[in-house]
């Protein structure tokens, strides 16, 4: 893995470089048990927002055991809206930071996790959410619309990436202040350009934390559009 780690930026996204140093990557990340995922990542609350087997490795999700940078990390595979993988991210299990890692020259701004599946569901509405796990599970949850930021922050090129495939947008970001302050940030330069829904979470949690009936509950006020 170690040609990803110094892969140049100007080789992201092309058929060589770093999107076949990552393919090449792909055999040393080795499925782990849902239990262990979460145990691995931190996550106290695996019982009500664990992972089934398929939802899991539909997403490729693994513990990665080679050399380089990912090395003894979560990582999830991360394709562009046209479906090539062209990086992994690296999630610690152990509280090192930072808790994720993404190679040097990919350009997180630039993609959208989970568009090319969102798409594929010719949904003219998407949930967006901040991050991986929170992907995975609204996705479990049957809303297969669902895309992530992974970040708190909407890139130009993410907000194109969108607008550009969808009529709606849902934010579900996270419940806590700073998520509370960037949905906000998000809605205002989204608001006139798309129509917009925005559901709130309960104070603190994140939608990874939360259980089926609940992600039904709170996306329910965003109106038949979403169709789990």
């Amino acid at each position: 893995m170690g040609g990803v780690a110094g892969e140049p930026e100007a080789k992201f996204g092309s058929t060589n470089g770093l999107q076949k140093e990552v393919q090449g990557a792909a055999a040393r990340v080795h499925p782990v048990a849902c239990r262990s995922l979460y145990a691995c990542a931190g996550i106290r609350t695996w019982r009500s927002a664990r992972f089934t087997r398929p939802r899991r490795l539909g997403f490729g999700v693994g513990y990665y055991a080679g050399s380089g940078f990912l090395r003894h990390r979560i990582v999830f595979p991360i394709h562009d809206n046209e479906g090539p993988l062209v990086a992994y991210a690296g999630r610690s299990i152990d509280g090192s930071e930072p808790r994720y890692l993404f190679p040097p020259g990919f350009r997180k701004s630039q993609v959208v996790f989970n568009l090319h599946r969102a798409v594929g569901e010719a949904a003219e509405c998407a949930i967006v959410v901040e991050g991986f796990f929170d992907c995975l599970r609204v996705h479990q949850a049957g809303y297969r619309n669902v895309v992530a930021l992974m970040g708190a922050n909407l890139s130009d090129a993410q907000e194109k990436l969108l607008r550009e495939r969808f009529q709606q947008l849902v934010l579900m970001l996270d419940g806590d202040e700073a998520g509370r302050r960037a949905s906000q940030q998000v809605a205002a330069r989204l608001r006139g350009k798309v129509s917009l829904s925005m559901v709130g979470l309960p104070s603190g949690r994140q939608p990874d934390q939360l259980s089926n009936e609940e992600i039904e509950r709170i996306l329910s006020r965003a109106g038949s559009a979403l169709g789990a």
